[in-house]
């Protein structure tokens, strides 16, 4: 059992683009689905050994670990998507917890600077009051379920600690819902094209052909239309298979840049793992930040959202002599 090495002390993952929103897949062993890290000094047993799987994984001698992951970017693609400013502003800076400033009954205000709504947000997110806790939690699990064609029933099933009851799942959908209008126009603009042209194209050109978008079900003597088996999958391609063309890109810059190619190893979805000579590490980081910041010309944006002329999408950087003990 375990992770299999080569000869040379390394694991060697295969990639491809099996997922239908031609993500990159990775398989023999996958190392894009290990069990997630947890970090703090309080750790219970299950977050240790969860930790400890990544943790196996080290850096080669004289070298650190270096990681960027784009930051909330599905989100933010969602919100370019839908149209909607603010959307991608608050997708920046922490959408979960201004739908939880809501659902607290303690809304952040949008005239607010960046700065104040950004000390705002992390004074929710790190509270320690079970009662924040547990609506921080589920606000994140609506917006990301949500965004995707969750319904309250799913949510329930899905994730019954965090949604007890249906009940209560529809509720903090239907907060969202508010705060959040110009994404369920987008769902079902979307949903419409699909059906009607049988396809959807990505800016990217990735083209995903749809055929069961919706289904025709008789209720009370009378047809009704409801979502089809890929319903759900419509939502999902544009932002997942745009995030992988954006990180794509990055990859392509980067292994064109000697002073990155040489310490390339990891695609984990959203994030790039290198591993850096300790006495490179600052400048590869600095060229990495560039590279994966770099305005996207796919994605081009109205002078009105004062944004700048194309997306852009930021990221977060750590680093550690582990994968599971980065900081």
């Amino acid at each position: 059992g375990g992770l299999r090495i080569g000869r040379d002390g390394r694991i060697h993952a295969e990639y491809s683009d099996n997922p239908s929103t031609l993500r990159m897949a990775c398989q023999n062993p996958n190392l894009q689905n290990l069990p997630r890290v947890f970090s703090g000094d309080q750790l219970d047993e299950w977050q240790r050994l969860s930790n400890m799987v990544r943790s196996l994984i080290v850096a080669d001698e004289r070298c650190v670990l270096l990681e960027r992951d784009y930051s909330a970017i599905e989100a933010v693609l969602v919100a370019y998507f839908a149209r909607w400013p603010e959307g991608i502003r608050l997708a920046k800076l922490g959408i979960h917890a201004y739908l939880a400033s809501h659902v607290l009954g303690r809304p952040a205000d949008l005239a607010w600077s960046d700065a104040d709504l950004k000390a705002y947000f992390k004074e929710i997110k790190k509270s320690e009051d079970p009662k924040v806790v547990a609506v921080y939690n589920g606000s994140k699990r609506t917006t990301h379920l949500s965004g995707y064609g969750g319904t309250p029933r799913k949510m329930h099933l899905a994730e019954p600690d965090i949604f007890p009851t249906e009940k209560y799942a529809k509720w903090l959908q239907d907060i969202y819902w508010e705060v959040a209008a110009p994404v369920k126009r987008w769902q079902m603009q979307t949903q419409l094209e699909a059906h009607q042209n049988g396809y959807l194209r990505n800016p990217f050109h990735y083209i995903h052909r749809f055929t069961h978008v919706f289904r025709n079900v008789k209720e009370n003597g009378q047809w009704v239309r409801k979502p089809g088996d890929q319903a759900n999958e419509v939502l999902a391609f544009l932002p997942q298979s745009t995030a992988a063309g954006i990180i794509k890109e990055a990859m392509l810059r980067l292994y064109a840049d000697d002073r990155t190619r040489p310490w390339l190893r990891l695609q984990v979805h959203d994030s790039l793992v290198l591993n850096v000579p300790q006495t490179q590490v600052e400048e590869v980081d600095a060229v990495l930040k560039l590279e994966m910041e770099r305005p996207v010309e796919a994605l081009p944006l109205p002078a009105s959202y004062g944004m700048g002329a194309q997306l852009i999408i930021e990221t977060d950087g750590k680093r550690g002599p582990r994968w599971g003990e980065m900081r």
